[in-house]
């Protein structure tokens, strides 16, 4: 609560921690987290979170970990068929000690441990997309705080994209839904795929679309990340290779424009082995921040230097890591 990004806001503590679930577990594990202060903690800041069991295991950064001991394990390929119908099994478990009545509904977890599909097996959860964690993206008035949304951005599975300019309350039906700022309108859409190439679509185009209708966006590699920037923030990335984490900081301004239905590009020239995280550090935080990386022939900065011990801390301190 003292980090200066806070300062002393509980709302925007609040804030935060909601969009870290959504952003690192999805908005199904969202929906089985509840996250309040304790109002008789004696002047204490104390944040509770209250955590349901979900359906599903829920996968971090595309892997599933099991609990083992005091550690946490990575589930491997050859024990996923086992540990997805064990984890299935314990939820029903736990939901009849509690009296609840469950409806079969996990057939599409085996199926994803087969590599099967069967015809009897109920539609999958929409996969969602991840959003900066330090943005504001609340989406209804009654939330507390709540910024005014000018328009909002729905991305669809299969491809698609549509804009509002009210509050629909059908965000579950989407893979993300994205509040648009007045501070957002002269700027872009970010978005980043697994293949980390990024788009910078003017913000402009999409809002000069027929409201509640779908369009299509571009159908290659999948989206990882998206959010809506000013001309002046930074985006924020991690990439590993070789052992090695690089953080790299670039100017939204120096990304090239696309339409959304382009490719886009990649930030840099060279052989990396994974984009390991997105985000946008707002334009006010900009002198906190090492040099901006725009050479293509450098991923970015490593803890071994001087510049990547900096970043470090930064992205350490923003809890972005």
């Amino acid at each position: 609560m003292k980090h200066e990004y806070f300062r002393d806001s509980r709302d925007k503590y609040d804030n935060y921690v909601r969009n870290q679930i959504v952003a690192q577990l999805g908005q199904e594990a969202s929906h089985c987290i509840e996250g309040h202060f304790d109002d008789d903690a004696r002047g204490r800041d104390v944040y509770i979170l209250e955590i349901n069991p979900c359906e599903h295991p829920i996968k971090l950064a595309g892997n599933y970990y099991q609990r083992q001991g005091s550690s946490s394990r990575k589930v491997d390929k050859d024990y996923l068929q086992t540990f997805l119908k064990n984890r299935s099994t314990e939820y029903r478990q736990l939901m009849k000690e509690r009296g609840v009545e469950i409806v079969d509904s996990v057939v599409e977890m085996h199926a994803e441990a087969s590599g099967k599909s069967e015809a009897s097996a109920p539609a999958a959860k929409v996969r969602t997309i991840a959003t900066s964690s330090l943005r504001n993206n609340l989406l209804h008035d009654y939330e507390d705080g709540y910024e005014y949304a000018e328009a909002y951005i729905h991305l669809i599975p299969n491809h698609k994209y549509m804009m509002e300019r009210v509050d629909s309350y059908q965000e579950d039906s989407y893979m993300l839904t994205m509040a648009v700022h007045n501070s957002e309108l002269d700027g872009y859409l970010l978005l980043v795929y697994e293949d980390a190439t990024v788009c910078k679509v003017p913000m402009s185009r999409i809002l000069d679309k027929e409201e509640g209708k779908e369009y299509s966006r571009f159908n290659g590699a999948q989206m990882l990340f998206a959010c809506p920037v000013r001309k002046n923030d930074i985006l924020y990335q991690a990439y590993e290779y070789k052992g090695e984490t690089y953080h790299r900081f670039q100017d939204v301004a120096d990304i090239e424009e696309v339409n959304i239905g382009d490719s886009g590009s990649l930030l840099f020239d060279v052989d990396f082995d994974a984009l390991v995280k997105s985000d946008v550090i707002p334009a006010e935080m900009r002198d906190e921040l090492p040099k901006r990386i725009n050479d293509r022939k450098r991923i970015g900065y490593t803890t071994a230097k001087k510049e990547g011990a900096k970043s470090y801390a930064v992205v350490e301190k923003l809890g972005l890591l």
